[in-house]
Order: structure tokens, then sequence, then C-alpha cells
């Protein structure tokens, strides 16, 4: 991805791994639609993140890059990743229920509780 998407990307990456609340599970939400293959292992080492609805939304999105190929294919080549990260993020995707290939996979994203606007007591009242 090249121009505006990458640097979205990119940015949605910093939030992820900068915040550990309702923001961070947002961007995680919302990056998989942008992600290409190339930025996996970028995805991987954010898979040890401390929030769980975090780690689901980018297993979501990992198996949607994934498509008929395994893990291994997709990081193979690639120094972004340890050895550990790497050994971990199958155990990561299969905690979620995703297997690889992953091409045959609809998991739907998780998204924070946001309360209804009713719940709320309005300025004035």
């Amino acid at each position: 991805m090249r121009g505006a998407g990458r640097l979205l990307v990119e940015r949605l990456l910093d939030v992820i791994s900068t915040y550990r609340n309702s923001v961070a599970v947002r961007a995680a939400a919302e990056i998989g639609r942008l992600l290409d293959p190339v930025e996996a292992p970028e995805v991987v080492v954010l898979l040890r993140h401390p929030e769980p609805l975090v780690r689901h939304n980018l297993a979501v999105a990992l198996a949607r890059i994934l498509g008929d190929r395994s893990l291994s294919d997709l990081l193979s080549d690639r120094t972004a990743v340890t050895a550990e990260d790497a050994a971990d993020a199958p155990l990561a995707l299969a905690g979620e229920g995703i297997d690889c290939p992953a091409s045959d996979i609809r998991i739907l994203v998780a998204l924070p509780y946001l309360p209804n606007l009713q719940d709320w007591p309005q300025v004035g009242d």
C-alpha cells in the first residue's frame, strides 16, 4: 500500500501499540480492511497486546490477508518478526478459532461497548 493508505495503516498500528483501551480496540477493528500481506509482520508483533479485543481484531485482520496461505508462508523472509512471535502467532490465531488456511473463515471484529446516548444525562437537565 502506498501513499495516504500506508500512512493511515502506520498511524493505526501506532495507536494500537500505544493505547490499552477502547481506542486501541477500535483501531484494530478498522485496520483489517487496509492491510496488505507485506504488513503481516507488524500485526503479528501486536498479537501480544494486553487487551483481548485488540488481539481478536488483529487475528481477524490476519485471517483476511492469509487467504489460502499459511502464516509461516506469509512471514517467510521477514526480519521484523522474532522467532518467538512467529512461533506464538499460530497459537494466538488458534485461540481465536482461526486455522490456516483461513480463506473460508468469516469472523466479525469486536467493538468496545459504547453506551447509548439516552443513558447519559443531557446538559441542562
